[in-house]
């Protein structure tokens, strides 16, 4: 499915709008899927930042708003018009384009990752 509404300017914020109302409580303001209502939820909620999310086309994205997927209900019977839901889809691409920050990951191996730096206490026993 081609998003007909790709490129179109969203003059009234209908995606964001929508999103705010439906979406950020779980997915979050920023799309990471760390909202205040994720954990919650059995199932993680998705990231819309990440690369895997990236790589789908916009009918695919569109085909699980709009039914649904796991725990995340489908939106058919919430948003009715079609226009608005490729408006939500459309404001969700922008989290793909916007600049990825590197964090702390523990997990991760680098060597240049902050150490911690313990002092110890001299009235500690």
């Amino acid at each position: 499915m081609k998003n007909p509404y790709a490129g179109i300017e969203d003059e009234d914020r209908i995606g964001r709008t929508i999103y705010s109302k439906h979406c950020k409580f779980c997915h979050a303001t920023k799309g990471k899927g760390d909202g205040n209502q994720a954990n919650l939820l059995q199932t993680k909620v998705a990231d819309l930042t990440i690369d895997e999310f990236k790589n789908q086309t916009d009918g695919s994205i569109y085909y699980k708003v709009y039914t649904g997927r796991n725990e995340m209900p489908g939106f058919e019977k919430i948003i009715m018009e079609e226009e608005d839901m490729w408006m939500v889809l459309n404001y969700i691409k922008k989290f793909l384009r916007a600049p990825q920050t590197r964090g702390f990951n523990p997990q991760s191996n680098n060597s240049n990752r902050p150490r911690a730096t313990y002092i110890s206490c001299p009235w500690s026993i």
